[in-house]
């Protein structure tokens, strides 16, 4: 009798089973890198393209959004008190701007930070006021991805060469979405469980395509919304120049009416305080050349106005 007569008979699934994780183990590693990729690299192309076209009115439009919210909120408590009878006195005005302002500081802040700050201006202030929660998701996340990539105790592939050169410069830059996004790449690769050759059990296989079909699903997803979502979903319409000029032409739009909000609030707080004007917004006139900061611009000029 032969050994190869002495050999378990495979079921015949195993090689088309095997054969179908590899091709799902793929599909997850190049949907999350696309996910990388669209986060870190085409997300700050997009966002500095839309600068170049509509940087200064979406400035404007931030400035007079904040302006028109801190007035309307300075008419609303004085017109709650006056409502209740109270006499609005000095005092009262004082009072109610003060509240005010406290409440509009982390706004003006945030704009000033965007606006006419550098990034070393940015840090030398976060380190003064000790943000020990941004330095320590930092410190976290580095730590989380050298124990995946160190070449010291890792076998180094080119391509795992090249995600820790690009963890090296975001951790130098300080780029915590970026240390997040290569993160969230290497859990697509730790999902989908190595394929060792000695598993043959066809339960266990199916299995584990069942896993990676999830995973890819759950990927894939992730991907579309992030598709949907801007700048993304408006990257075709940068190269437009119809969609520009009524882009362009609601922006303006957008200024004249807080501006026009700005104007009917003074007016209501005159007249509720017997002629004394609103204070002005403390938001500090941006510089020509500044760049928004890229979390700024995530937040706000895309649908969080």
């Amino acid at each position: 009798m032969s050994a190869d007569s002495l050999r378990p008979l495979l079921h015949p699934d195993v090689a088309r089973l095997r054969a179908q994780c590899e091709v799902l183990r793929l599909q997850l590693r190049l949907t999350a890198e696309e996910w990388h990729e669209m986060s870190t690299t085409l997300r700050r192309e997009l966002t500095t393209t839309y600068d170049l076209h509509f940087g200064s009115r979406e400035r404007v439009l931030q400035r007079t959004a904040i302006e028109a919210a801190e007035v309307h909120r300075r008419v609303e408590l004085l017109n709650t008190k006056f409502t209740r009878g109270e006499k609005i006195t000095q005092e009262v005005i004082d009072r109610v701007n003060l509240i005010v302002d406290k409440e509009f500081e982390r706004f003006h802040k945030r704009l000033r930070e965007a606006f006419d700050m550098s990034r070393a201006e940015r840090d030398r202030d976060m380190a003064a006021r000790g943000d020990q929660a941004a330095d320590g998701e930092l410190t976290t996340l580095y730590r989380t991805l050298v124990k995946k990539l160190h070449p010291d105790v890792n076998q180094t592939t080119e391509e795992q060469h090249a995600a820790w050169q690009r963890v090296q410069d975001a951790y130098q830059q300080r780029n915590v979405s970026q240390l997040r996004s290569l993160i969230a790449m290497l859990e697509a690769d730790d999902a989908s469980i190595e394929l060792d050759a000695s598993i043959t059990d066809v339960d266990v296989l199916t299995a584990l395509v069942a896993t990676l079909e999830n995973r890819c699903d759950v990927e894939r997803r992730k991907l579309e919304r992030l598709r949907n979502e801007e700048p993304f979903c408006i990257a075709e319409q940068l190269t437009n120049s119809e969609w520009l000029a009524a882009h362009g032409a609601e922006l303006d739009a957008g200024i004249t009416d807080k501006r026009r909000d700005i104007a009917e609030a003074q007016e209501f707080y005159r007249t509720l305080t017997g002629g004394t004007a609103a204070p002005s917004t403390n938001v500090l006139k941006t510089k020509d050349d500044q760049t928004f900061d890229s979390d700024f611009m995530d937040t706000t000029y895309f649908g969080q106005r």
